[in-house]
């Protein structure tokens, strides 16, 4: 008997996919090779969200914008996409009671309307009836997204109040991630701050930390819309309030498999960079390089000589014998940059 023949919704389903998805990529984010992949996943997020804005920005372009090495004028969907890099890792370097509260989310986004907008308290708009005759297990769920539905106004920081209102009334008694995907639910709903939809996410990210859901990485939420909307399955078609929520489970899964996608890629690099150091004296300074280049998306020989301690010339010498387990990203004889 599988669940759907056990009458199970959904959204049940798609929450224990989810539960499962994120643990995993919590427990490889305390591997060694964690620090380097969630310093990848971390672009990549950035990088899907502007996809699912409409804005194409090259991975490769947004590494070598953030470290000074542009090989073309940076456009606005890459400044953008940068943007949302920064003020993601500055909220992660926050404690999550700071990140949610209208005070410090104004100051990180340099916005004081926001703060004037949410200063008048807000009440949390009154529940619609249910379609239901009577009591289900779904409807504080549905009464939650229907609350989201009927905020109408279109001041930031009063939409922005509504939202949290909304996260206070969500009972901490239900599954971290179910709240989470109610919120981004709500959040896509409602959405307090249009030009700044990717804060959503580090709100909510900051609630999954404030529950101890999840401790080492961010949640991968973009680049797992980013793979429903590429296989076809798009949240704008889903008139169903279960069947959005479903999706939004389905996104935080997708991302976290994404996620630990990676870290097999990156394992699996550094195991074939490896065998070039086989053989080699045992003061060989190619070991360290390889751990550099899994720690970083890209190395310069500025960046290895200062590691390893010595030149440049030597640096780029010995990022030469690793051949093709390295690629070079640049396309040019000076600055140039590799990756792993």
């Amino acid at each position: 008997m599988n669940d759907r023949d056990r009458g199970l919704p959904d959204y049940v389903i798609a929450l224990a996919k989810a539960e499962d998805a994120v643990s995993r990529l919590d427990e490889l984010a305390a591997t060694p090779l964690g620090r380097g992949a969630l310093e990848r996943l971390a672009f990549q997020e950035a990088a899907a969200w502007s996809w699912n804005a409409g804005a194409l920005v090259h991975l490769e372009d947004l590494v070598l914008h953030e470290h000074g090495l542009d090989v073309r004028t940076p456009d606005t969907a890459l400044t953008r996409a940068h943007g949302v890099l920064r003020f993601w890792r500055e909220a992660q370097g926050r404690p999550h009671r700071d990140v949610l509260t209208v005070t410090t989310l104004a100051k990180l986004l340099g916005d004081r309307r926001v703060t004037r907008g949410a200063a008048a308290e807000l009440r949390p708009p009154p529940r619609r009836g249910l379609a239901s005759d009577g009591p289900s297990q779904s409807d504080p769920l549905i009464a939650l997204m229907l609350d989201a539905e009927s905020v109408t106004t279109e001041d930031d920081g009063e939409a922005l109040a509504a939202w949290f209102a909304l996260e206070e009334r969500a009972p901490r008694a239900w599954p971290a991630l179910l709240r989470a995907a109610i919120l981004r639910e709500a959040w896509q709903t409602i959405d307090p701050l249009p030009r700044r939809g990717f804060v959503g996410n580090v709100l909510i990210d900051a609630v999954l930390r404030r529950e101890r859901r999840i401790r080492r990485h961010a949640l991968l939420v973009e680049i797992g819309q980013r793979e429903l909307v590429a296989s076809g399955f798009r949240r704008s078609g889903l008139r169903d309030r279960a069947a959005r929520l479903t999706w939004q489970l389905e996104a935080m899964a997708a991302g976290a498999e994404a996620g630990r996608r990676e870290y097999e890629r990156l394992s699996l690099a550094r195991d074939i960079a490896l065998q070039r150091a086989k053989g080699r004296r045992s003061d060989s300074r190619l070991p360290a390089l390889i751990d550099l280049l899994c720690s970083r998306p890209i190395v310069t020989a500025a960046m290895a000589a200062q590691r390893l301690g010595i030149t440049e010339s030597a640096a780029r010498s010995l990022i030469g014998t690793l051949g093709s387990s390295v690629v070079e990203v640049t396309g040019r004889r000076r600055f140039r940059a590799w990756r792993l």
